[in-house]
């Protein structure tokens, strides 16, 4: 017999004693009363068994409730008043860093931030004093330091068989601190995209499905010229330029959102070529992308991105004009060298003639204007080539200033226009050929004079310029001055300024049209630019001449004189092999050479030239003088030729001849292997020089 079952029969021995009850006399009533307290013994044995069972499923129940208390992901706790902790869950165990049995008895406050704790009572009084939920964030200072916020909901319960008035606070926590990391790292990515999209070069704008702007940058607010806060809710497509909006082209037709292909077909749209109309009126060419933005809520829109293309298409502009320059200038100097080549005979078989005839003087005059037509063909001839792509520039450090001045008095010295000039002190140098630049600002001075018809003002200005990568000159970036050369004439028609720099176009009748295409190939040979400026109607034209500078000191360059290496053929008779691809060429040039007395032979192209140099040698009568063309079509030009001829002699005397080459070798003829040169075309007089010179010793 258990421990519990014998302290329940001696408590009911006690009961029967103190009642004192009489047994019945009658056999009969005493078999009766035992066969009711045999039912009555059945009765209580099943109401024990009801209340085991029911104890049971109690304590079961209890489990349970244990289990789902203290396994619960949420922190449950019973405050009182005064915050101490009088149950707490496992959950809670955790988020504070405590066993169970250490938390009770314990204010909550001392896991609480200090800076938290007047949150933390105040949600505290309001539950009690509302006898509502109330929900706080706190802050919670664990043992190992870490970092911790929960959301704390706390309500009022009322206690089981408590007096009235006696109530527990039940709290729930829920760590947050994740969420809370995750909703800043959002904020952040949110605040890093919003810089980014107002702060990007280009115009964003954001559009709902009805077209209507709800997002706009401060990029497209500058490139449209409005106030970003002005432009949402305005129809987009309203700033469309009306043209494009009135066209045949259907992708353009979008006078409704819903003709856009972005909200009709939900497809991004991207178009290179468009026109905004901006707040002032005036028109802003673009390229744009239209996407579509999904939304699975039904409430989509669009994003468009657009570029202001204004300098891009200015740029395009500009290198299709350069490349048509280029094109006329390689036809203008495939020209000018089978031109100066006919020039070379006819100039030089009339200054032969005029040696020949000396003493006819009618003769000798008819000659005298067959050299002058000539000379005025070489001019146009070296206009050409100058504009063409040979004939790099021999530069050197130059003074812009007084290289200026100098030309512009000279033109207009006669003339009622005035120069007016205007120099910073510590003007930078500039690296030049001073003969090319001379003749574009020449060109500039000359149009400018033209434009004034004998009265006016030639306004000069120059000044240290330094541009950054990417300007819209399209220039190196680096250091410049920037020559401006201003007339105050009529000015330049606007129509007009594409055109003023095509070869051939004048608006004048005695006109060329080769100076400013010719002043535009010098300027740009320099890696530099000319840009016509805009001024007011009427208010005259500038030229704007772009030169990279430098900040080394101009030197002054003396005269240098033709020098040739000493020779035994000095004072003697020569032998000249002539190399020249244009037979008349040779006939003349053998003509004059042997008129003076020397031996000459006459090849057509380099190999033959080669040939006969080293036969030459080998027969031991060496040639003394080798004349060579730089160009020979199809074949071996001078170039090649003297690479061979300085490994079979290093002494060997060569003059580069020829009208037009795209080397620096007439800048720099001694380190090619050559002791003079000869320009086409050339006269019997000029052809004698050279062979004097190199016939000193």
């Amino acid at each position: 017999m258990t421990e519990y079952h014998e302290r329940l029969q001696r408590r009911a021995r006690e009961r029967t004693a103190a009642r004192e009850l009489p047994l019945p006399a009658d056999p009969d009533d005493v078999k009766r009363l035992v066969e009711e307290l045999r039912i009555h013994q059945v009765e209580l044995e099943i109401q024990n068994e009801d209340l085991r069972t029911l104890r049971n499923e109690l304590e079961s129940s209890q489990r349970r409730y244990a289990d789902l208390f203290h396994l619960a992901p949420v922190g449950y706790l019973v405050l009182d008043r005064s915050g101490l902790i009088r149950e707490a869950n496992l959950r809670v165990d955790e988020l504070l860093g405590r066993r169970r049995a250490y938390l009770l008895g314990h204010p909550l406050t001392v896991f609480i931030h200090p800076d938290d704790h007047d949150n933390f009572f105040s949600l505290l009084r309001e539950v009690y004093r509302r006898g509502r939920r109330q929900e706080a964030e706190l802050r919670l200072r664990l043992h190992d330091e870490r970092a911790c916020i929960v959301q704390m909901t706390a309500e009022i319960v009322q206690r089981e068989n408590g007096a009235a008035g006696d109530a527990e606070c039940r709290a729930a926590l829920i760590d947050v601190t994740l969420r809370k990391q995750a909703q800043q790292h959002l904020q952040q990515l949110y605040e890093e995209q919003r810089a980014i999209l107002e702060h990007a070069a280009d115009g964003i704008v954001g559009m709902d499905d009805d077209g209507r702007i709800t997002f706009v940058n401060t990029s497209a607010g500058k490139l449209l010229g409005y106030d970003c806060t002005l432009l949402k809710g305005k129809f987009f497509f309203s700033l469309v330029h009306d043209d494009e909006l009135a066209a045949d082209n259907a992708d353009r037709n979008w006078q409704a959102a819903a003709d856009c292909p972005v909200f009709a077909a939900r497809r991004p749209v991207s178009v290179y070529h468009h026109h905004f109309r901006c707040c002032s009126g005036e028109v802003l060419p673009v390229s744009f992308v239209c996407c579509p933005i999904d939304d699975p809520a039904g409430s989509g829109g669009a994003v468009l991105v657009f570029q202001d293309i204004s300098l891009k298409m200015r740029y395009e502009e500009q290198m299709a004009r350069t490349q048509k320059l280029e094109s006329v200038g390689i036809l203008a100097g495939g020209i000018a060298h089978d031109f100066n080549n006919i020039l070379t005979v006819i100039l030089g078989n009339a200054s032969l003639a005029a040696a020949i005839v000396d003493g006819d003087d009618e003769l000798s005059g008819v000659l005298d204007q067959v050299q002058a037509g000539c000379s005025r063909a070489r001019q146009l001839t070296n206009q050409l080539l100058t504009f063409a792509r040979g004939g790099a520039p021999v530069t050197e450090v130059a003074s812009l200033d007084c290289l200026v001045d100098e030309i512009a008095d000279f033109i207009l010295h006669g003339t009622g226009i005035k120069r007016r000039s205007s120099y910073p002190d510590g003007l930078w140098a500039v690296c030049i050929d001073a003969g090319q630049v001379s003749q574009a600002i020449q060109n500039l001075v000359i149009n400018a004079k033209e434009a004034m018809s004998g009265s006016g003002f030639l306004d000069i200005r120059a000044e240290n310029v330094t541009l950054a990568d990417g300007n819209h000159l399209s220039l190196e970036p680096g250091d410049y001055v920037r020559l401006a050369i201003a007339d105050t004439g009529p000015g330049i028609a606007a129509d007009l300024r594409d055109k003023i720099f095509v070869p051939y176009f004048s608006t004048k009748a005695a006109g060329s049209g080769l100076g400013l295409a010719i002043t535009h190939s010098i300027i740009t040979r320099h890696r530099g630019t000319v840009v016509p400026c805009s001024l007011p109607s009427g208010q005259g034209a500038c030229f704007e001449v772009y030169l990279p500078a430098t900040r080394e000191r101009p030197v002054v360059r003396g005269e240098i004189a033709a020098t040739a290496p000493a020779g035994p053929c000095a004072g003697r008779r020569m032998a000249v092999l002539v190399m020249d691809d244009e037979n008349l060429v040779c006939n003349l040039a053998a003509t004059i050479l042997t008129r003076l007395g020397h031996r000459v032979d006459c090849v057509f192209e380099g190999r033959e030239a080669l040939s006969r140099y080293r036969q030459a040698m080998a027969d031991g009568r060496p040639y003394d003088v080798v004349i060579l063309d730089l160009t020979i079509p199809g074949g071996m030009g001078g170039d090649e030729v003297i690479r061979e001829l300085v490994a079979l002699n290093p002494d060997v005397r060569a003059v580069v001849s020829s009208g037009y080459s795209d080397t620096p070798i007439f800048a720099e003829p001694h380190k090619y292997g050559f002791c003079a040169i000869l320009r086409k075309p050339y006269t019997a007089t000029e052809l004698k020089r050279v062979m004097e010179n190199l016939s000193r010793p």
